[in-house]
């Protein structure tokens, strides 16, 4: 998980994410933004599903909010290396947590959903 360190969701523990690219196959997307925003290369990811999230607060400063549309996939990191973590200007920290911290925690419910999701792919 990635602490956000802009708007919206600043300060909260969230998922990478970003935008897809033009020409970009949905499947390709989540292996080229995990790279780029913590520097870890991923395996196989596996879609979970979509969602939306509405926010207040926005980055665009038209006092509108935030409404998006998300693609939710899970992966594992090829190989979890804490020296090869690069995060961007998008983010001011990484952790990785169990489920259960999860679950117990004040993470937003969005996060919550997809992490039960991702358990009954990942959890070993």
């Amino acid at each position: 998980m990635v602490k956000r360190a802009k708007k919206p969701q600043e300060g909260e523990w969230w998922f990478p994410g970003g935008r897809l690219l033009r020409g970009e196959e949905l499947s390709a997307a989540p292996g080229r933004i995990t790279k780029t925003e913590v520097g870890l290369s991923v395996k196989r990811s596996v879609y979970l599903g979509f969602g939306e999230t509405m926010f207040k607060t926005d980055p665009f400063g038209h006092d509108q909010g935030t409404h998006t549309i998300n693609f939710v996939y899970g992966a594992k990191a090829a190989a979890f290396d804490v020296m090869a973590v690069t995060l961007d200007d998008n983010h001011s920290a990484y952790s990785a947590f169990t489920y259960d911290e999860i679950y117990t925690s004040d993470m937003h419910p969005y996060i919550k959903r997809f992490v039960a999701l991702s358990e009954g792919v990942y959890r070993e």
